[in-house]
């Protein structure tokens, strides 16, 4: 699976940086922990969606190694990949694309 830089500022997709494992587990989506007053807002552009295509973004993502988890979510940088085409409830099928946030941007809230 190829990983790519990503900026949130205009939700564009740059250069390939990796190839890794396809992504086995993803965490909850940055709108749900907001929502739920888990973490606070993440400022992103996100790209335009389409008939073939959804992107969401994430808190973390990655591979499962025995018993620990690896993530492909990076310190201060932005990444975005495909995990693959999803063919549930969309006929034709979609390409679902994670967008991680750095580590650094992810401001976990405490519970009240």
């Amino acid at each position: 699976m190829k990983v790519f830089e990503f900026d949130p500022t205009t939700g564009k997709r740059g250069d390939c940086i990796d190839n890794v494992k396809v992504i086995e587990w993803t965490a909850e989506s940055v709108e749900f922990a907001v929502n739920n007053d888990k973490i606070d807002p993440v400022d992103c552009v996100m790209p335009v969606d389409n008939h073939r295509t959804e992107h969401t973004l994430h808190i973390d993502a990655g591979i499962g190694i025995g018993s620990t988890h690896k993530s492909y979510r990076h310190a201060t940088e932005w990444r975005t990949f495909c995990m693959g085409e999803s063919m549930v409830g969309h006929g034709k099928g979609v390409w679902c694309w994670i967008v991680l946030p750095p580590t650094d941007l992810i401001k976990r809230r405490e519970p009240a």
